[in-house]
């Protein structure tokens, strides 16, 4: 997978949303290739800044913008505050605690024509 898809991954992981979703698939290609990312504290306020910039940066809009390489990203990740304190526990009560909030999950899987797609480029 490209860095672009990861990012998209990782912005639902976080957020329990796809960066973008539209009613068609061509507003979903042109929100992916045209629109500004919605920041991820939008829905995570207390989310760390570092966390969220690399992220925002693996959505880049041209390959120039994003990491060149998973290394890139993987060292960019371990710099974050936060990096080296994480524990499977805490992603356990982060799981947990989003379970617990059913409207974050529902926008991504209610019936109609909504498209939460991750786009490759």
């Amino acid at each position: 997978t490209d860095i672009y898809s990861v990012g998209g991954v990782g912005y639902f992981l976080l957020t329990g949303h796809p960066p973008f979703v539209r009613e068609t698939p061509m507003e979903l290609l042109l929100a992916h290739a045209y629109e500004e990312v919605p920041p991820l504290t939008n829905y995570i306020p207390g989310l760390p800044d570092d966390l969220q910039q690399v992220i925002l940066q693996c959505l880049g809009k041209k390959p120039a913008e994003r990491y060149a390489h998973v290394s890139e990203l993987e060292a960019a990740l371990l710099r974050c505050s936060d990096a080296r304190s994480w524990t499977e526990a805490d992603a356990e009560n982060w799981w947990q605690e989003l379970r617990r909030q059913p409207e974050a999950l529902a926008a991504n899987t209610a019936s109609g024509a909504v498209y939460p797609t991750i786009v490759l480029r």
